[in-house]
């Protein structure tokens, strides 16, 4: 009876689903950085890892425009979806090309800072420039995937995008093994996945309505009006926190060591990410739930059961760490990675404090709480604490540790309040 309960529950089903197509989809992503570690030089990763950084950075953008067209689609019936993904495709190719003489002086300025500032090479910044620019309609599409709730298309557009960008990579560190074939190989695949992408949301559904249409367009309006919206705001500012909690450590790194020393910690980044990548899918179905319109009754069961699943993945993950380090160090990146032997359990706890602040700033961002600014806060406090201590990776671990810790705990008593006290007045 209690099998065919959790059987006919529809989140727990699809969160399962996603989850696992998900974390194939992650741990190959995983593998293909671990071939790419042992291929090259720490050096030479440590110059990778930064620019995936600076890559993700850039890209924060594109992770509010995900929520808000998660949440924009979610929220009309499902007939309707297919309809105005199109016209919100649509609106965000015209604007792109309203502002590429913009992007275009800003592409320039951030390479000159990358260069000069960050220490980054021609390849590296190429790579960051050109990928932040692709990214935008990749990250909208698996993002509408999501909206309509599809989680098998999701699933099989990202292990697509791995698969492809695995197989490029191998064939290119046997032929040509340096960082710029490297690079130029990932841009291909982009494009590619671009194109899938535009081709996959339309396929099994329904065109919409026309009036629907005529009435959209107009909400939408000029990309600066739409910018300034709490709407957009809100999801904006918060994704800031969210990736630059993540990737900022990373830069800061690169600045303050050596490139090898920046190899080791974009290592123990990677066995951190262990936990993210699997507990990202659960958030993501969590945060479907959190904004549409049939299932928002669910947001309090959805945001504990998924609050316990992490955390058990995140103890494990940690536990498994300390006992085994120089045992998950040899396995996963061989004998040059073992100066971080004894830092890995560190790197799982903030995995999954961090895991942990990525589903609570999703869930406030879903109800349209300012309370998800902290996240922006909370990364400035960060960069000035690497800023002030640095001497060790040790000391950039537990400075990302504290502030993450601090951050759930705070966003975890609000969500308390107002799921157990405030809802019920």
């Amino acid at each position: 009876m209690l099998l065919k309960k959790l059987l006919n529950n529809g989140f727990l089903r699809s969160g399962f689903f996603y989850s696992v197509v998900n974390f194939g989809a992650s741990f190959l992503a995983y593998i293909l950085n671990l071939i790419i570690a042992r291929s090259f030089s720490l050096s030479d990763y440590g110059e990778y890892m930064s620019a995936v950084a600076y890559l993700t950075l850039f890209s924060i953008p594109l992770g509010a425009l995900g929520m808000m067209v998660i949440k924009k689609i979610g929220s009309v019936d499902p007939d309707q979806r297919v309809g105005l993904a199109r016209i919100i495709e649509k609106w965000l190719a015209r604007e792109l090309m309203a502002l590429l003489p913009l992007i275009s002086v800003i592409s320039l300025f951030l390479g000159v800072i990358m260069f000069y500032k960050g220490q980054m090479s021609l390849p590296a910044i190429t790579f960051v420039l050109l990928s932040s620019v692709l990214g935008i309609f990749s990250n909208f599409y698996g993002s509408v995937l999501q909206s309509y709730k599809e989680f098998a298309a999701v699933g099989a557009f990202s292990v697509a995008s791995v698969v492809i960008k695995m197989i490029l990579a191998i064939a290119i560190i046997w032929l040509f093994p340096t960082l710029w074939w490297l690079f130029g190989s990932f841009l291909l695949a982009g494009v590619f996945v671009t194109g899938v992408g535009h081709w996959i949301i339309g396929l099994p559904y329904k065109k919409n309505h026309q009036e629907k249409k005529s009435t959209t367009e107009v909400q939408f309006g000029k990309v600066f009006s739409y910018l300034s919206r709490q709407s957009v705001l809100i999801p904006l500012v918060t994704t800031l926190g969210i990736v630059g909690l993540a990737n900022v450590d990373v830069v800061l790194v690169k600045k303050f060591f050596s490139g090898e020393e920046a190899g080791l910690y974009g290592s123990l980044s990677l066995l951190g990410r262990i936990v993210l990548y699997v507990a990202a899918p659960l958030s993501a179905v969590a945060y479907t739930y959190f904004t549409g319109k049939d299932s928002k009754h669910q947001s309090r069961k959805v945001l504990l059961v998924v609050t316990a699943i992490i955390s058990a993945i995140g103890f494990g993950a940690a536990l498994g760490y300390g006992l085994f380090p120089n045992l998950v160090v040899k396995i996963i990146f061989g004998d040059k990675f073992l100066g971080i032997s004894q830092l890995v359990w560190l790197a799982a706890v903030f995995g999954a404090l961090y895991s942990l602040m990525n589903l609570y700033a999703q869930y406030f961002v879903a109800k349209s709480s300012k309370f998800a600014y902290l996240g922006i806060l909370a990364v400035a406090v960060q960069t000035l604490g690497i800023y002030i201590t640095h001497n060790t990776l040790q000391q950039v671990l537990l400075v990302n540790i504290a502030v993450n810790g601090t951050l759930v705990l705070i966003y975890m008593l609000e969500a308390l309040r107002r799921e157990f006290f405030y809802v019920r007045r």
